[in-house]
């Protein structure tokens, strides 16, 4: 299964993307490019429009937070 995690640098997301590459394809995003993790600003839909057509997930868990 593909999986793609928003918000992937944060403590959470982090965690996500550890537990689901166990046993499945993830794709980290997050705000900015940050190492493996792909960029995309979660309050701008053209970014996620233009993520989740590229990636194609079946999943999309969303970890982006506001703090």
């Amino acid at each position: 299964m593909k999986v793609l995690v928003l918000g992937a640098a944060g403590m959470l997301g982090r965690k996500m993307v550890e537990v689901f590459a166990a046993g499945h394809s993830v794709i980290g995003a997050s705000r900015g490019a940050s190492g493996s993790f792909l960029a995309c600003d979660v309050t701008r839909l053209d970014d996620l429009r233009s993520l989740t057509r590229r990636s194609m997930p079946q999943v999309v868990i969303n970890c982006a937070a506001y703090t």
